[in-house]
């Protein structure tokens, strides 16, 4: 959801576009490198994958984390009955892709990068099937920030808090990390955290949005650069090192903010192309979500039989298919009447139960 109350915020939506069209990109890389595909083009797929990786779930988090409290919370900070309806919905598409796509997976596994077994599927409570675990993550935070005692603690305070435990994050290891996500839900509980606080004190952040978010930028362009001293480029390509680097969350900080200033600049009350584009894809971003892998993957397979071998060309089409094709599928579903029982099932079940007490 991207709306307060009924109404929609627009560079919210197209933050959101922007994102998850990142999403699609950063697939479609990861999947070209992991088959092999392209290989003249590998340093290419590795450096876009990298920059695209070290902040597009971060800036996710945040738009999530702003949205959630404006759309579930009242001014006075009372949660909002539809936000249990919520909970439950991200709880159902969660269990239901991950089992619907493992399966896939197991059917098609000679044409995917990653195997997935059974078992895989009946530990998903425990161990998230990729893409998915933006659900498990969200659906933690959707629970652990509607406790009310969180908003009593100051706002330095908070601040220091999530610094700490997204810092800490990086020092556990990613094996013991993946069971309940526990390292994620560290590490991005920073930018969750900071969402909620922005969108409470939005009038106060606005003043100095602007010297917040360059400083923030300047000082993450000032850490990449430290911190890749003496790395050549083919370190930089191969070791992913802005996603790996212990500090990595600075730099996420300092991109997702300025970015979340610059949409709020030039994609508010705009009927630019670019804005109808982007705002478009935001309000598609769960579909997408949710379905694109099956096509970044089988289109890899299609694309090459069909001989388009343009680089650019076939990650292209990739892409757009890839974007299109969940859209097209949301498309026929409303048409159908059935969209709401596969991505907003909790409202569905609620709707059908009044209307039979009725």
């Amino acid at each position: 959801m991207t709306q307060t109350g009924n109404k929609r915020i627009q560079y919210i939506d197209c933050l959101k576009g922007f994102a998850i069209l990142l999403v699609v990109i950063g697939h479609v890389f990861d999947g070209y490198i992991r088959a092999g595909y392209f290989l003249e083009y590998r340093d290419f797929m590795c450096g876009g994958f990298n920059l695209i990786y070290s902040f597009h779930m971060a800036l996710f988090f945040l738009i999530s984390g702003f949205v959630y409290r404006k759309a579930y919370f009242t001014v006075s900070g009372e949660k909002k009955p539809k936000m249990k309806l919520q909970i439950f919905n991200i709880l159902i598409i969660y269990f239901v892709f991950s089992v619907l796509f493992g399966l896939f997976k197991m059917l098609v596994g000679k044409y995917t990068n990653s195997d997935v077994s059974f078992m895989d599927i009946l530990l998903i409570w425990m161990k998230t099937i990729a893409p998915y675990w933006y659900l498990y993550v969200l659906l933690v935070y959707y629970l652990i920030f509607s406790v009310k005692t969180i908003y009593k603690i100051p706002i330095y305070i908070q601040v220091f808090i999530l610094f700490g435990i997204s810092f800490i994050s990086n020092f556990i290891s990613n094996t013991i990390g993946s069971y309940f996500e526990i390292k994620r839900i560290m590490y991005y509980m920073l930018f969750f955290g900071l969402g909620i606080i922005i969108a409470i004190h939005y009038n106060k952040y606005q003043k100095y949005e602007l010297w917040i978010s360059v400083f923030t930028f300047v000082v993450s362009l000032i850490i990449i650069a430290v911190d890749l001293v003496g790395y050549t480029y083919d370190d930089f390509n191969s070791d992913l090192l802005l996603r790996d680097r212990k500090y990595n969350f600075i730099i996420a900080l300092g991109i997702v903010l300025f970015l979340l200033y610059l949409f709020r600049i030039l994609f508010s009350k705009n009927e630019a192309i670019h804005v109808k584009f982007f705002s478009f894809l935001g309000r598609y971003s769960l579909e997408i979500y949710v379905i694109h892998c099956v096509f970044t993957a089988g289109n890899r397979v299609v694309l090459q039989k069909l001989n388009i071998d343009n680089f650019y060309l076939n990650i292209i089409l990739n892409t757009i298919i890839s974007t299109a094709l969940p859209i097209l599928f949301s498309y026929i579903c409303k048409k159908i009447n059935i969209h709401k029982i596969i991505f907003q099932p909790a409202i569905y079940l609620s709707e059908r139960i009044c209307k039979h007490e009725v």
